[in-house]
């Protein structure tokens, strides 16, 4: 059984003694052992995981980075011991995004966790990602604050196209329409279309609307 041993030196009756006061210590040194072994088990996590990660500890209104995993420096070109120590907003974030940076920042620290979308300074640029954020106090310790990042930036650029898509469809002045097509691979069949859409232009200029077309013919 493992026991802590408070021993003191005492003074009776001009004569040299010693008490020794053990405490049984098997629980606090199980919890020790369970805590070694979880932040072992983190630890494996944190390095093998394939999206940026980083830990940063809170002081006041900064962010200190703390330590960073191998994704984050292949993505954002900033080795470990270049990391240490920076405020993780001063470093990665864009100017004009260093107030929202703090935001989220402060409502982590409030309600412990935030998921959003932000943009953030690469080796390759300014990218988009989902980033997911956590944090919790230690006790008698500044808090400590977890942001993994998911790279969307593929994923943002093409709803930007299709956006732009949309906005031009509906604002250009010729008429437009756009049609589906009906088959199946059977190069014998034959394939079938039906209006999906009109644009506000062709409704002006034919007087048909939309959803009277819907689903018929070009043709017919």
């Amino acid at each position: 059984v493992p026991v802590e041993v408070d021993i003191r030196r005492l003074q009776t009756d001009g004569e040299a003694r010693f008490m020794a006061i053990s405490r049984d210590i098997t629980k606090r040194k199980r919890a020790e052992k369970e805590l070694r072994t979880e932040r072992d088990r983190l630890k494996t996590l944190f390095e093998s995981l394939p999206t940026p990660v980083v830990q940063c500890r809170a002081n006041g209104t900064e962010a200190k980075i703390e330590d960073v995993n191998p994704a984050f420096e292949e993505t954002f070109g900033i080795a470990p011991e270049e990391a240490e120590g920076e405020d993780i907003n001063e470093l990665l974030v864009p100017p004009e995004r260093k107030e929202t940076a703090t935001e989220i920042d402060k409502r982590v620290l409030s309600d412990g966790s935030v998921e959003t979308e932000v943009q953030r300074v690469t080796d390759d640029g300014l990218r988009d990602f989902q980033v997911q954020v956590g944090g919790h106090r230690p006790d008698g310790d500044l808090p400590e604050i977890y942001a993994a990042y998911t790279d969307i930036s593929d994923q943002k650029e093409r709803e930007r196209r299709l956006q732009l898509s949309e906005t031009l469809f509906q604002n250009a002045q010729d008429a437009l329409f756009l049609i589906g097509v009906i088959g199946t691979a059977d190069p014998e069949e034959e394939l079938s279309f039906s209006v999906r859409r009109v644009n506000p232009a062709y409704e002006k200029k034919t007087g048909l609307r939309e959803e009277d077309l819907r689903g018929r013919s070009p043709t017919g």
